[in-house]
């Protein structure tokens, strides 16, 4: 993904550069607008910085004292995170072409009509993306339901079970330890 970017001269920073009375000014709300432009495409801080021949902490102080700079940093955030999900959108339904490899080298073919040899390549769609897609569009369906609920007034402690230990030993004995304990606050252990 490349870093290069253009001005949009719609952007919202216009009006701030409408508004600058000095060369400082001006230059400054450019390289605010080249650094949003950036981090709206790549997601990422350091190449939108390198983009805008800015700093990391210039852009941390932007976002401290500019109340304008910091809500489109959020929206430039955003934009980023939409490209992020159709990115993988496209992977889990459209797949990559990946290079078949046989025997640890790259499988070639060559075009019955041209004869140009290319490599032989498998689409590859991805179930974790789409499981991870579904899961966010429908977390009431396909999230791993955990539930545990802690009663903070029942005395606490760790059981550990032995797996060569039979479930009706097992129960006895912790029926055992349960009787023995019975109104124990632990303290006089």
């Amino acid at each position: 993904m490349s870093t290069e970017t253009q001005v949009d001269e719609r952007h919202p920073m216009l009006e701030a550069l409408i508004d600058a009375d000095t060369e400082a000014q001006r230059l400054q709300v450019r390289r605010k607008t080249r650094f949003l432009t950036a981090f709206a495409i790549t997601g990422i801080i350091q190449p939108a910085c390198e983009a805008s021949g800015v700093h990391r902490q210039t852009v941390r102080a932007w976002r401290d004292t500019d109340e304008l700079f910091s809500r489109l940093f959020d929206a430039a955030q955003d934009d980023a995170a939409d490209r992020l999900e159709a990115e993988a959108r496209r992977r889990a339904y459209e797949g990559v072409e990946e290079p078949v490899i046989y025997q640890g080298m790259v499988s070639w073919v060559e075009d019955a009509e041209t004869g140009e040899k290319r490599v032989l390549t498998v689409n590859k769609r991805s179930d974790a993306l789409l499981t991870t897609l579904l899961t966010a569009a429908k977390p009431e369906k396909y999230r791993t339901n955990v539930k545990s609920t802690v009663d903070l007034n029942a005395p606490q402690g760790v059981i550990v079970v032995p797996a060569a230990v039979a479930a009706t030993d097992w129960a006895q004995a912790a029926s055992d330890a349960q009787a023995k304990y019975a109104g124990s606050t632990g303290d006089d252990q």
